[in-house]
């Protein structure tokens, strides 16, 4: 299948008009979460045919560049790269807060392992300095990590993993 025909036949299909919005996925990982609640017009938790025929109206009208009532090849490569750059704007984004914070949590950790104030982290300041991870599994705070506190842990983890949308 040739380019212009692969292309038709997703939009054909509905795919394009469907998950046009999907290139477009939020990098928070409430991409399909937030791209439901946009065509559930009403809020009501439901997608009635109604609903997603206004949704495609709307990505229509978003693809006819030219206001022609008609969809070229050239509008429909232009929106796709439009919602790819879009997405790709929105990753980047995501990329640069993490990175933030990471750089922000090593500062936090670098200043609370400098006992002495001097801006060095010392070979002994680092062996003695206690890891915020571990120090958050041993529950009790007895010092020890059980076998117990361990598997807690990773019923925690798993539990949070479960919460995280798709």
């Amino acid at each position: 299948m040739n380019k212009s025909n692969f292309l038709w036949a997703g939009l054909l299909s509905g795919g394009l008009l469907l998950s046009g919005a999907a290139l477009a996925l939020s990098p928070d990982g409430q991409g399909h979460a937030d791209r439901m609640a946009a065509i559930d017009i009403d809020g009501d938790g439901n997608i009635t045919a109604e609903e997603r025929a206004a949704h495609r109206a709307t990505m229509f009208d978003q693809m006819d560049a030219d206001g022609d009532g008609y969809l070229s090849e050239q509008e429909v490569e232009a929106f796709r790269a439009a919602k790819r750059a879009e997405h790709q704007q929105k990753r980047a984004e995501m990329m640069e807060k993490r990175q933030e914070h990471r750089r922000e949590m090593m500062e936090q950790r670098k200043a609370a392992m400098d006992s002495d104030g001097d801006g060095a982290i010392s070979r002994d300041e680092f062996v003695v300095a206690e890891s915020p991870r571990l120090a958050k599994i041993d529950t009790n705070g007895d010092g020890v990590i059980s076998a117990e506190e361990r598997a807690a842990m990773a019923e925690r983890r798993k539990a949070k993993k479960a919460e995280r949308p798709e």
